[in-house]
């Protein structure tokens, strides 16, 4: 199946919802940017991936340099791979997602769980279900009920289901159904049984992909798990890169993607030149947050999507009913954008979940500091948004 054939499960997230008529694209303020400007599907992409390198609250912070340590990919390249690998997703076919995601990291605090990743995996995992994959995010059991606390929310994250696992054991009885995510806490290695390995072995050969996302990696030398203040965090900390390196040393690998902040000592994205670069991922991106590769790479995903439905749309349009046929359209892009990235109504939804589960920044307690705060990461949204708008698609801004 090419790109040009659209799949038409994810066809059906925007054309069971109502029709109505849009109002045509709604300009930002200028500041944002020339919005008269029109942008291809490549043009658009493009622009996200020099927003992820450059786009900081510093001027005098970088990450370009890593491109020169890494081989880094593009929002463009790995959005193609994603959606290329969906369009085989067919009644038959059950494409499997594994996401390591996040780490314990504020051992001073309770819950010790990152807060870069957490808005930015809730956007990640429902675009993924809603290009038809299944999701199972594998945490430390001490963040899994942080996680699956942000995801309850149904009408926010239709895909996600509730396991109801019990702290420190290993799941039972779990059949994965198509779309949908899970959430699964594994416990540390002292605490992993005959079940846990079984259970642990059962469900990485599933995986048809694996993606990490702001993972930590041991030290070489020692074995030990360290937060970004260097302190150790073992006792909350899984070991999720044993199960990786399983999969890389595997005959037949598996596609693996690795998104990061550009910390050292993250899995998949080894910056030193040690016997663990070899185990960097297939696909790589960096940006100043977790949170922004997630955001980025959710709009790239929904820009490929619009673009086969515009496709679809331009092959049997007619002349006699373009008018009917333009504003449907304008419904269409306008929901199928929302489908992979949400309103604003939901970054609310997810700030205030945050603050209301005291998930605290490792260094800097309740406030949003390391390298961004919420404001920072709203007008990253926003040029997010621009950038949709100037590839034609309605978008509202009475709620920003």
């Amino acid at each position: 199946m090419t790109e040009n054939n659209i799949n038409i499960a994810n066809v059906q997230i925007v054309e069971n919802k109502e029709i109505s008529k849009l109002e045509e694209v709604k300009p930002l303020p200028s500041y944002y940017g020339d919005m008269s400007q029109v942008l291809t599907l490549e043009e658009a992409l493009k622009q996200y991936d020099q927003l992820k390198l450059k786009d900081t609250i510093s001027p005098r912070k970088s990450i370009k340099e890593y491109a020169d340590k890494l081989k880094l990919s593009s929002i463009a390249e790995v959005s193609k791979t994603l959606y290329e690998i969906s369009l085989n997703n067919d009644s038959d076919t059950n494409n499997v997602i594994g996401l390591f995601a996040l780490s314990p990291n504020n051992v001073s605090h309770l819950p010790p769980t990152e807060k870069d990743g957490l808005s930015g995996l809730a956007v990640l995992s429902n675009a993924l279900s809603n290009l038809g994959f299944t999701v199972v995010i594998m945490t430390d059991s001490i963040n899994q009920p942080v996680i699956s606390s942000i995801l309850s929310n149904n009408e926010l994250f239709k895909h996600y289901v509730d396991i109801n696992q019990e702290v420190g054991y290993a799941p039972k009885d779990l059949n994965l159904e198509k779309r949908k995510t899970y959430v699964i806490g594994v416990v540390p290695d002292p605490g992993i049984d005959s079940e846990w390995e079984e259970f642990l072995d059962n469900i990485q050969k599933k995986f048809s992909l694996l993606m990490v996302l702001g993972r930590p990696s041991r030290e070489l030398d020692t074995g030990i798990y360290r937060n970004s203040r260097g302190l150790r965090i073992n006792h909350y900390c899984s070991n999720l890169e044993g199960i990786y390196i399983k999969i890389m040393q595997q005959e037949n690998k598996i596609p693996i993607f690795a998104f990061s902040d550009s910390s050292e000592n993250q899995l998949g994205v080894y910056q030193k030149d040690d016997n663990r670069s070899q185990y960097n991922a297939n696909y790589i991106i960096i940006s100043h947050t977790v949170d922004w590769v997630c955001y980025y790479l959710s709009a790239g995903i929904a820009l490929r999507f619009i673009s086969n439905i515009k496709k679809l749309y331009a092959d049997n349009n007619n002349k006699e009913n373009s008018q009917t046929v333009d504003e449907i359209n304008a419904k269409m892009l306008h929901d199928a954008f929302q489908s992979f990235f949400p309103s604003e109504d939901t970054f609310v939804y997810l700030n205030e979940k945050i603050t209301e589960l005291e998930v605290w920044d490792t260094q800097y307690g309740d406030n949003i500091k390391k390298g961004f705060t919420i404001e920072n990461d709203w007008e990253t949204r926003m040029k997010i948004r621009r950038i949709v708008s100037q590839f034609g698609v309605s978008i509202e801004f009475e709620h920003v």
